[in-house]
This record gives C-alpha cells, structure tokens and sequence, in this order.
C-alpha cells in the first residue's frame, strides 16, 4: 500500500503489512478492519504525544459544544493509554477536530471510514471488493496518516 511510504510507525506498519496480507488473500473485510486499526494507531500515538492533559482539555471543548456531533461524545477523561484505548473511536474523531483542527467535513469522511469498518467487523451482507479496500486505504492515509502528525 504505497499511499503510506514513509508516513507511519513500526507500530501502524505492522497493522499496514498484516491489512497487505489479507487483501492479497481477497480477505477484504479483515484488511479494511486491519487498516482502521492503524489509524486509531496513530489517533492513540499522537494523542500520547501531545499529553493526557491536551487530550483531556480538547475533550471537554468538544463536548461543551452543542448539537451532533459534540452531543454524542462520552465525556471520560483519561490518564493513560491503557484508558484511552477503551474509549470509543467514535469520540476519538470528534475530539480531533478540536486537538487536529480538521473541519466537520473531514470529521464526517471519519465517521463515513468508521462505518464501513464497524460492518467490516459485524456479521452482515457487506462484501468490500479490492477496489473498495484499495479506495479506503487512501481515504484512512489522506484523512489520518496526513492530517495526524506525529
């Protein structure tokens, strides 16, 4: 997956290579878990980076904010990454636009990406072609990998 030379971590490489592996086994639906994976990778990476504290103080601009979608945040601080890596991704992504300064519209292509991926993971009719991987893999590297530096 070329989009992301020179963009990720050891850590989100892994995550990448094992996404290669599965599409090259037409396992669609497992790369584009494995590809999302990556991207909460980062989320998680940067967000350590900048601080709890950060994290934390963006949390409560974002929830403070009214209607969708800062009214559907779970407002759980944390002090930890064991404590960020349960909180919903969904939270993650709005939380983002305040610590990231990406704009509703590209929170909303996050939203889109997280969607695919939960029917992706869930039993159900979805049957994602390499295309459609192909497709998601560079929405997930333009709306993640280029937008969340770390």
């Amino acid at each position: 997956m070329a989009e992301f030379a020179g963009k990720v971590s050891a850590e989100e490489e892994t995550y990448l290579e094992e996404a290669a592996r599965c599409l090259a086994s037409r396992c669609n639906r497992a790369a584009i878990i494995l590809l999302w994976a990556a991207a909460m990778s980062r989320l998680h990476q940067a967000i350590e980076k900048l601080g709890f504290n950060a994290y934390n103080t963006a949390l409560d601009q974002a929830t403070q904010k009214k209607g969708s979608p800062f009214n559907r945040v779970s407002k759980t601080p944390v002090a930890s990454l064991p404590e960020l890596q349960r909180c919903r991704d969904f939270d993650l992504i709005v939380v983002g636009m305040e610590l990231w300064k990406y704009d509703l519209q590209v929170f909303e292509e996050l939203e889109r990406l997280l969607g695919i991926r939960n029917s992706a993971a869930h039993p159900g009719m979805l049957k994602p072609s390499a295309l459609d991987v192909q497709q998601y893999a560079s929405k997930v590297s333009s709306y993640v990998f280029e937008v969340v530096l770390i």
